[in-house]
């Protein structure tokens, strides 16, 4: 009964911060970002990106509410930060990448 009173009113215990997560799903998107030029790998690169921030963004809001500790908030900006410049840089690589497969470049390289 005690631990439920304290969840009612604040006091229990807090949940776990998923910045692990992003980490790791900007460490797949960013080697993916690398090779998107050479490869199709810019659109699966930007749909890990745009996961890794919604995740961030949503741990955000749980510190804003206080369901996560203060001291997250540094920590899940720069994972933030970092998800949506990767997804900033796919989008250039694709964009990119469209224009070269549209001017013959791929072909040239390959015959």
């Amino acid at each position: 009964m005690s631990q439920k009173v304290d969840q009612l009113f604040g006091q229990g215990p807090r949940k776990v911060s998923r910045a692990k997560l992003v980490s790791g799903l900007l460490m797949a998107a960013i080697p993916l970002t690398v090779v998107g030029l050479v490869t199709c790998a810019s659109l699966p690169a930007a749909g890990l990106a745009l996961y890794a921030h919604l995740v961030a963004s949503d741990e955000v809001r749980r510190v804003s509410t206080g369901e996560l500790n203060i001291d997250e908030l540094p920590r899940l900006t720069k994972l933030r930060r970092a998800a949506f410049w990767t997804m900033t840089v796919c989008g250039l690589s694709f964009v990119l990448q469209l224009v070269l497969l549209s001017n013959g470049f791929y072909e040239g390289l390959l015959s």
